[in-house]
């Protein structure tokens, strides 16, 4: 009896104060992310957001089918890039050359899992395609696992309670969570970007205590190779990585040869695959570069010619000056509202104890100036921050812990010997970072991301349409996705639509054109004297003088008449009579 009761009493000690006390905290932890996580997908997800996200969806679904890395978006651009490489273009497997291919083979195998849930919803059920909900389940994942990463990287280089407090602050932050219900690859990057975190962690504990560093260089490098095949804009965060490397590691300079080593092979295959399609070694996306510079980047992809037109080195130069600008002008968004994030740049002037930290933070300032500049060249939006090209968010997890830790210390030179109050101050820096996520939990009432996207409107108009057959539209990601119907983005001209169809350049005939909210809700001057002019009559339904254009039968369409319709034929009757 003595026995037990001695088991029992060692066993409470452990869930109180021994190494199960650890293990419990853990999993309450994670417990209520994964709660977090529930609530956020049950009643705050209104579908994927973004117009990349989703058309890395479709892409995804294009693999699951068997299609390879195939699309049914067809940007004018690509379609101009594969016929100047003398090849003949056909819609069935159109090759997708514009995004990078990790997010889209990962997203393709969550799919395969859920074939009943690649279309949208039917009217009794949810507004949304049920596979957006799984795709954001997947990120929601991601971002559990890369907390987990940190966790335990954060635990290494500082302390268990640093690492506490650093995941929480990670946690609370809204920005991770707004990806989550993106589609965009950025919780997945960030996996990669944590993972490399920790082997730098390793690296430099090994450069400390005389060890030997070298595989962990090449870890480095191969994990980079990865991210990069998630979103080549990281390539500029890796020549940060390598400037440092360079400096930070003997025999200085050949160093950096071993990560980069590593770095070609794992991303090296891709480059050859895009130019034996393209004639690029970055496919159509290489002209995502040019956007601001003459054109929009959907600008670039409607042309009709690969030729980049009358830019110069002075437009490029403004476009980088005013991208750092605005970056620096809005840091506190982009780092997701966390205070600590941003204390991050203030600890430069801290000196830390321990070498590895105080040397690592110069690794995290030096890459994240690489890809400040690269954010810059590809562009951001000026409003928002959920964006393709948001690097920021990768930043965070690595700011956070040398932030925090410099807060600390100066709060430890007050010498308030109040537990209370240092409890109260660390909550305050919670409560600053975490009220936009409370915010986000609360249902808005709004199912569906409207507008520009009403995913059973979009079915509909897909099923007038043969799968053999082409629809144009203003947002062909979605009609990819939710319509599940090859799709041409609106060419620049009507002439240059009239070419593709009457010569049959795609291998398959245009049937329909759908027009949204894409383009309806520019302003009046925007749609007749901007890049969207050639299709002012049809977007402004004045289609009188429009005698050579082919689709000559308009439907209005919900929500509030803010979508139309053009067809050869009434197709919604025969459809309606069938």
């Amino acid at each position: 009896m003595s026995d037990s009761n001695s088991a029992l009493q060692r066993l409470v000690h452990n869930l109180e104060q021994g190494a199960l006390a650890g293990v419990l905290r853990i999993c309450l932890f994670v417990g209520a992310l994964i709660l977090v996580g529930w609530v956020y997908l049950s009643f705050g997800f209104r579908g994927l957001e973004t117009a990349e996200g989703i058309d890395q969806a479709q892409v995804a679904r294009e693999i699951a089918r068997g299609n390879g890395f195939t699309t049914q978006y067809i940007r004018p651009l690509a379609v101009a890039q594969l016929k100047s490489m003398g090849k003949t273009v056909q819609v069935e497997k159109f090759p997708e050359t514009y995004h990078a291919p990790l997010n889209p083979y990962l997203e393709s195998l969550v799919l395969l899992s859920f074939k009943e849930a690649w279309n949208p919803a039917d009217e009794s059920e949810q507004l949304y395609a049920p596979a957006d909900q799984r795709i954001a389940a997947v990120a929601v994942g991601l971002f559990l696992l890369s907390l987990l990463v940190n966790y335990f990287t954060i635990k290494r280089m500082f302390d268990q309670r640093l690492a506490v407090i650093g995941v929480g602050l990670i946690a609370v932050c809204v920005l991770f969570w707004e990806f989550t219900s993106s589609g965009l690859p950025q919780m997945l990057m960030l996996l990669l970007f944590s993972l490399i975190f920790n082997a730098f962690s390793r690296a430099l504990e090994s450069r400390e205590t005389g060890g030997r560093y070298g595989l962990w260089l090449a870890a480095i490098g191969a994990l980079f190779g990865l991210l990069a095949l998630a979103h080549g804009l990281t390539v500029w965060v890796f020549v940060g990585a390598l400037v440092y490397i360079m400096i930070a590691f003997k025999p200085r300079g050949a160093a950096a040869l071993i990560p980069l080593a590593a770095f070609a092979i794992v991303y090296t295959p891709w480059i050859v695959r895009n130019y034996h399609v393209t004639g690029t070694p970055f496919g159509v996306a290489w002209y995502a570069e040019f956007g601001g510079m003459g054109n929009s980047v959907t600008g670039w992809m409607r042309q009709s010619s690969t030729d980049l037109g009358n830019w110069s080195f002075n437009t490029f130069r403004g476009k980088l000056q005013s991208g750092l600008v605005g970056q620096l002008g809005r840091i506190y968004a982009l780092l997701g509202g966390s205070v600590a994030a941003v204390m991050f740049f203030v600890s430069l002037v801290h000196r830390f104890r321990k070498p590895e930290i105080a040397s690592f933070r110069w690794a995290v300032l030096l890459m994240w100036v690489f890809a400040a500049i690269g954010m810059s060249i590809a562009g951001l939006p000026a409003e928002g921050n959920i964006s393709e090209n948001q690097l920021h968010v990768l930043f965070i997890p690595l700011m956070i812990p040398f932030g925090m830790a410099f807060s600390l210390n100066l709060w430890s030179r007050l010498e308030i010997d109040y537990k209370w109050a240092r409890a109260a101050f660390i909550t305050f820096i919670f409560v600053l970072s975490g009220v936009q996520l409370v915010m986000g939990l609360i249902p808005s009432g709004a199912r569906m991301v409207w507008p520009p996207y009403a995913p059973r409107i979009i079915k509909a108009v897909g099923n007038w349409i043969a799968p053999n057959e082409i629809i144009a539209s203003d947002m062909p990601w979605a009609v990819s996705w939710y319509a599940d119907r090859k799709s041409l983005l609106l060419p620049m001209t009507l002439e240059d639509f009239n070419r593709l169809n009457d010569f049959n350049d795609l291998g398959a005939p245009i049937r329909g054109l759908f027009l949204t909210p894409v383009t309806g809700n520019l302003s009046l001057s925007d749609i007749k004297e901007g890049e969207y002019k050639a299709w002012s009559p049809l977007i402004l339904r004045d289609t009188g003088n429009l005698k050579m254009f082919p689709l000559k039968f308009r439907l209005d369409l919900p929500p509030g008449n803010r979508c139309v319709f053009y067809a050869d034929t009434p197709r919604w009757v025969t459809s309606a009579q069938r």
